[in-house]
């Protein structure tokens, strides 16, 4: 197997994966001579082409010593073992192994998400600032209010302890005076304290209520299950452990089910130098699975792409 192309749509016409050496009269019309190029041309000769068929072909692999081999239907593994650490492989598609997904064009994700998390922090910073202006200016009526009526009681002790003086009786009423002062005092110091409290006790929760806010929309490909590439517009996730062995197929459902995902495609060397990378961490696991299969026409292994579905 010299080569291999992705399936691509155009038009009305559907073209298969198909080897670079096949003998059919229909891939020979289309294909270029080797020393023109790697793309397709005009696909006259196929039924219903009339317009360009352009194939986006496959021309980075990575496998291990003598495969891709055999004739049943297989699925491309990632190996994650010495001597053939970084190597591809291919296997019955119903065994079972830990799981690489992708997810692909996340920078329109990402964007997405911090404009929501933008939106939604400026609206509650205005309604925490409506709230704490509310709270300190219901505050500051009530300590004035307070401390009016204080001064007002003080002024009235005064003249009672005047007028007291004047008719003999100043130690009684001077008595009454203190006690009455006293309740004020303390009257006064209780409410500043509530107010206070209150003040401090909206703020807290006003801003613990903005940071809430603020980290809710963390985007999928940056929790702490997910790695960054930045080699493409694409994140991985590395499911492994006993909990995530699966057949290939029950590997696309994991991927997407959990993260609205598919299998990893490798489309160079920076990238699988990077999921190598990516493993070294991984304590479990000896092989996991990617996206190569040849479920739709055996020994012709190609790549899914989730987003040309």
């Amino acid at each position: 197997m010299k080569s291999f192309l992705k399936e691509y749509k155009c038009g009305k016409a559907r073209l298969v994966t198909m080897l670079e050496d096949s003998d059919d009269p229909v891939v020979k019309t289309v294909q270029p001579s080797r020393k023109t190029g790697t793309k397709w041309k005009v696909a006259e000769a196929i039924d219903e082409a009339k317009e360009c068929i352009k194939l986006e072909e496959v021309t980075y692999a990575n496998w291990k010593n003598g495969s891709p081999s055999g004739t049943s239907v297989r699925c491309g593994i990632f190996r994650n073992k010495y001597p053939h650490k970084g190597k591809w492989d291919h296997v019955d598609c119903s065994e079972k192994y830990p799981v690489i997904c992708e997810i692909s064009e996340v920078v329109v994700v990402v964007v997405v998400e911090v404009e929501v998390v933008v939106v939604v922090v400026v609206v509650v910073v205005i309604i925490v600032v409506v709230n704490v202006v509310v709270v300190v200016v219901v505050a500051v009526v009530v300590v004035a209010v307070v401390v009016v009526k204080l001064v007002v009681v003080l002024l009235l002790v005064v003249i009672v302890v005047v007028e007291a003086c004047r008719n003999g009786s100043g130690i009684v009423v001077v008595v009454k005076v203190v006690v009455i002062v006293v309740v004020v005092v303390v009257v006064v110091v209780v409410v500043v304290v509530v107010v206070v409290v209150v003040v401090v006790a909206a703020v807290i929760v006003n801003v613990t209520f903005i940071v809430v806010i603020s980290f809710s929309k963390e985007n999928i490909c940056y929790s702490n299950a997910y790695l960054p590439s930045t080699l493409s517009n694409s994140c991985i996730r590395i499911a492994s452990g006993s909990t995530n062995l699966v057949t290939w197929e029950r590997a696309r459902e994991k991927c997407k089910l959990e993260s609205e995902s598919d299998l990893v495609v490798i489309k160079s060397s920076q990238m699988n130098t990077f999921i190598a990378d990516q493993l070294k961490s991984e304590n479990t696991g000896t092989q996991f699975w990617i996206g190569l299969n040849d479920i739709r026409q055996e020994s012709d292994l190609v790549w899914l792409d989730s987003r040309n579905k």
